[in-house]
């Protein structure tokens, strides 16, 4: 019946202008408390006036359009304005760090005439990392076809609609990896609403369904599954920003329970991220029964996890037959298999070590020790078919284990101009080889792995030449003499980091390299290894390529046991031998066996901080629940910032103040007037950009600097310490707690002040610059922190203050910090670029905060002229 209804549409574009008809609307939401709304008429309106812009710029059917834009509304205009004048879009994930920055400058270079739309920021950003041999004719184009954010939203005549062809390309969906040449998945209006029409049959969707998602527009299930199939349908359905997410993961289901949506989606790294923010306090009024399905894809599906989150929420009204298994990628325009609509979950247990390709599989007991337990994913959607092969395409049986391949009118045709990689993948005969393996059981599909190198850990990829180049950086490592590879890790439900590196000499002389390796991944990539093995030869293709599966074979089947057996043994004597840094208390020893345990690293003493030792967000919870459990005491995650080591864990544990009630994260926030707030219905809207620019004239940068070597120290010093008077004169708070940034690449110190100590200005002074040069000042790493969610309290802020050289990675800051000062340098001058948090503080309030800084710069000046006789001319 649904096909016979939906099968009218030849284009996307039909579909949004037939739904300009229903009142259904499309629900962005902003924060706890607002939403933006517009119906699909509004949609279609405002995207015609965006392709007014476009086409105005001088874009045509056919031409390229890369969308790196970060709002959610701005990001569909324009979407929909590609699609009504034909112009092929390609999204990309936005973000400010290098590898995303480098990957859009490749996509531009793979297009044929391609336009970009981002804001300004982003757009300085690519032209630093243009080569030089480029310059100035890369530079000039990029700029002669970018369009800003700001330009193409304001509300003028409307574009020409072109219609389109069901052949037409709709738009280029790209690799998400962080680096080497990313492939763009050619999609047709036809493979998009084959697909689109297969999903709404095989989920049984009627129109008393919703849909709600928190994954990016960027990613094929939340742009195609979670906004292009509910406005084919005429759904209402509600966006969750994915960084609102990240901040406030208990809004997925909070908003579940408010809009009573029934279709819903989460990788595996989404329950696991709710379940360990999860307060049973704030969900006591959640009604969940109105939830049907929840799409559970993109990543490999834990059985432990799904049933962990189904027994939480089942406590809510969450049905367990909601937990929706599917699979698909993006060269199937995002659907391939669906199981029952209503069914649970369906798991088998085989053997792990019967699975490579051309194995039959072999069921095993539930209590076997070579277990490993797999999800059945379903049948095969309408209009696509799947077949198992072998590395020559040969049909294996059923209960063989092959490569996944698929075909129909929802399969791509291939890679946007990438002929090779696109006769890589797709046959003769029109099947495409997915990369991925897995079996047919009685018609249906189980997934056991990938045979692509690619490394999912917390719903992000790894690719192995990255983490490979960034190891080649420790002395000792060189090129090509270091592997990376990922397992399955069942304890977290995740994957594991295998690094073998080359190694000839003795085992006992590899743990040094072993030891200063996994902690320069984590520090550099917040990567936590599993193991760093010696490999007494790396696999390599005749070409020179790595054969990391070859690694990953031989580490599951048992081949580095033993040396990884003797490794452990080894690490444990070389942490014996550190004497000072073992436990001197009973607390001691109880935190540092719960540490060992959940990071499987004896080589930990009790004075390494936990924050440099591999952990994130979860298990730091898991380590405080942990704690709890064993009765030792009773901590809060930020404990662990404040009190960063074992040692001083346990001195706080001893005082007993670790059992008092203290709200999250009250050291590092800061409490200001109720003026400085958005108010609750606060709607997003600005009239500019949040972040303020201010390069300081050389006469003030003389006089500051006078004042600097009037009082012994620097000037960001100075330019620190009057930031915390700043802040101290809007608050009503003598203690709190600032975190900079000055010293060190991507390394924080959170100084703790306290102003009744201090009289003068120039008493500041020397406070801020003594704890600078202090080692007693908290320390950690800035990717460590920003992968961590807190919910701050009302009326408070958390501010930042730092040095624009020593930040590689700008695109999170403002997921932790609300109030942020950086200071930039460049050939003898200096300047300040200031940033805030736009949905929680006011953009009146901000900007006379900024220039009252600025005012107060000058009044110092002033005053030293005044007082000290020092020359600021």
């Amino acid at each position: 019946m649904w096909r016979d209804s939906l099968s009218k549409y030849q284009s996307l574009t039909q579909a949004l202008q037939s739904a300009c008809f229903n009142n259904k609307q499309v629900h962005i939401i902003k924060s706890g408390t607002a939403e933006l709304a517009f119906t699909y008429q509004q949609l279609c309106q405002r995207a015609q006036a965006v392709l007014f812009q476009l086409q105005a710029g001088g874009m045509k059917p056919a031409d390229e359009l890369i969308i790196a834009v970060e709002d959610c509304e701005i990001f569909l205009y324009v979407f929909w304005a590609c699609l009504l004048g034909k112009i092929i879009a390609v999204p990309v994930t936005y973000g400010n760090n290098g590898e995303n920055k480098l990957k859009i400058s490749k996509i531009w270079s793979s297009l044929n005439k391609p336009y970009l739309v981002t804001n300004q920021k982003l757009f300085n950003d690519l032209i630093k990392i243009v080569p030089e041999s480029d310059l100035p004719g890369k530079v000039e184009l990029l700029r002669q076809r970018t369009f800003f954010v700001n330009e193409i939203t304001a509300i003028s005549d409307v574009g020409v609609i072109y219609p389109a062809a069901a052949d037409d390309i709709a738009f280029i969906q790209f690799s998400s990896g962080s680096t080497g040449d990313p492939k763009g998945v050619i999609l047709t209006h036809q493979n998009l609403l084959t697909n689109i029409n297969a999903i709404i049959n095989s989920a049984k969707v009627t129109a008393s369904d919703s849909t709600l998602s928190w994954l990016p527009l960027t990613h094929d299930m939340g742009l195609i599954g979670f906004h292009l199939a509910p406005l084919v349908f005429g759904l209402d359905q509600y966006i969750l920003p994915t960084s609102l997410f990240i901040r406030r993961p208990m809004l997925w289901l909070e908003k579940a329970h408010q809009y009573k949506t029934t279709i819903l989606c989460s990788p595996n790294f989404g329950y696991k991220y709710f379940l360990a923010a999860f307060n049973h306090e704030e969900a006591k009024h959640w009604d969940l029964s109105s939830i049907r399905l929840i799409f559970n894809g993109a990543e490999p599906i834990s059985k432990q996890l799904c049933e962990d989150f189904l027994d939480q929420m089942s406590k809510y009204g969450l049905k367990r037959n909601t937990m929706f298994p599917v699979y698909g990628l993006a060269e199937a325009a995002l659907a391939v298999t669906f199981p029952p609509v209503a069914e649970e979950l369906v798991c088998v247990n085989l053997n792990r070590n019967k699975l490579k390709v051309g194995d039959q599989v072999e069921k095993v007991a539930e209590e076997a020790d070579n277990k490993v337990t797999f999800v059945d994913v379903g049948s095969a959607i309408t209009d696509c078919s799947i077949r198992i092969c072998d590395e020559n395409n040969n049909i294996l049986n059923e209960g063989q284990v092959g490569y996944i391949q698929i075909k129909g009118k929802n399969v791509t045709s291939g890679y946007y101009n990438n002929a090779q990689a696109t006769a890589g993948v797709i046959s003769k005969t029109g099947w495409l080889n997915t990369g991925d393996l897995g079996f047919m059981r009685q018609g249906r599909l189980v997934v056991t792995g990938r045979a692509k190198d690619i490394i999912f850990i917390n719903g992000q990829n790894y690719y192995p030449h990255d983490i490979e180049r960034v190891a080649q950086k420790v002395r000792g490592i060189e090129l090509g003499e270091v592997a990376a590879f990922g397992v399955p890790d069942e304890v977290r439900q995740n994957e594991a980091v295998i690094v073998g590196v080359l190694f000839k000499r003795a085992v006992e002389e590899f743990v040094p390299l072993a030891i200063t390796l996994k902690r320069h991944l984590n520090k550099e990539m917040g990567l936590d290894v599993k193991a760093v093995i010696p490999v007494k030869r790396i696999p390599k293709t005749t070409s020179g390529k790595i054969m990391r599966f070859k690694l990953r074979e031989m580490y599951q089947d048992g081949y580095f046991t033993a040396t990884v057996e003797a490794l452990n043994q080894l690490f444990a004597t070389y942490a014996q031998s550190k004497t000072v840094n073992r436990p001197e208390s009973s607390i001691e020893e109880q935190l540092l066996a719960i540490l060992v345990e959940l990071l499987g690293d004896r080589n930990i003493g009790i004075d390494d901080h936990f924050l440099e030792l591999g952990f994130d967000s979860l298990l730091l919870t898991r380590f405080c629940d942990r704690v709890e459990t064993n009765k030792i005491a009773q901590l809060s995650v930020i404990d662990l910032f404040s009190y960063p080591t074992v040692r001083k864990l346990a001195e706080f544990i001893a005082t007993g103040k670790s059992d008092q009630h203290r709200p999250s994260l009250s050291a590092f926030q800061l409490k200001l007037p109720r003026a400085y707030f958005n108010e609750a219905d606060f709607d997003g809207v600005h009239n500019d950009d949040s972040i303020y620019l201010f390069e300081m004239p050389h006469k003030l940068l003389d006089a500051i600097n006078a004042i600097a070597r009037c009082e012994t120290t620097g000037v960001i010093e100075i330019l620190l310490a009057l930031f915390i008077y700043h802040l101290f004169s809007s608050t009503e708070q003598t203690e709190f707690t600032v975190q900079t940034m000055v010293h060190q690449s991507n390394q924080v110190r959170a100084l703790a002040v306290d102003l009744d100590q201090v009289e003068t200005v120039t008493d500041l002074f020397k406070m801020i610059t003594a704890k600078l040069k202090s080692k007693d000042e908290l320390g950690y790493s800035l990717h460590n922190i920003s992968n961590l969610t807190f919910n701050k309290e009302p009326d408070s802020i958390v501010p930042f203050f730092y040095r624009e050289a020593l930040l590689t990675d700008k695109s999170k800051l403002l997921q932790v910090y609300d109030l942020t000062l950086g200071i930039f340098e460049n050939n003898g001058r200096m300047g300040l670029v200031f940033d805030y948090e736009r949905e929680r503080l006011n953009q009146a309030a901000m900007k006379e905060f900024i220039a009252a800084y600025i005012r107060l710069l000058y009044a110092i000046v002033a005053q030293y002229k005044n007082d000290h006789g020092v020359k600021t001319e």
